[in-house]
């Protein structure tokens, strides 16, 4: 592993503010991953429909910050994440509805699989994503998507 403290102004993420925004959580991600990383614990085991999904304390921190972030930013969006969903949830799709995974991989992170796990954020509207981030702390891996932009995907 190495440790790695950087901002990827490199990447030229997003002409768009969300893009912005969701580019501005990558050193808050890396310092609350790399704080945590030696103890993964696991919190719960959570019911979906889909089935059982295994949720740590570094889950709800991550998808805590992220939510903070984006709900200053952006207070009239929609928030759904795997930490906060609840059955009963129903989604205007016209409204702008922020997708997040904060700890994509929990099993591999908790089984000290690094590379295995990541952060993944979207934003969704009319059922179509306008930006998405998927984020590798340990790879650095960076993989940005602007809708009417090309792919781009950045390796550390």
């Amino acid at each position: 592993m190495r440790r790695v403290d950087f901002v990827p102004e490199i990447l030229g993420i997003a002409k768009s503010s969300e893009g912005d925004a969701l580019l501005s959580l990558v050193p808050s991600l890396c310092k609350l991953y790399w704080e945590n990383v030696s103890k993964p614990m696991v919190r719960e085991v959570v019911n979906f429909p889909i089935g059982q999904v295994v949720v740590t304390d570094l889950d709800y921190k991550l998808d805590l910050l992220i939510f903070e972030v984006l709900r200053e930013r952006f207070p009239e969006y929609a928030y759904l994440s795997e930490e906060t969903y609840q059955p009963q949830t129903v989604v205007d799709k016209k409204k702008p509805t922020w997708v997040i995974d904060a700890l994509d991989g929990t099993m591999a992170y908790s089984n000290k699989n690094i590379s295995g796990f990541c952060t993944s954020m979207a934003l969704v509207q009319e059922e179509e994503v306008r930006t998405a981030l998927v984020f590798n702390p340990f790879g650095l891996d960076v993989n940005k998507a602007v809708v009417g932009e090309v792919f781009f995907a950045e390796k550390g």
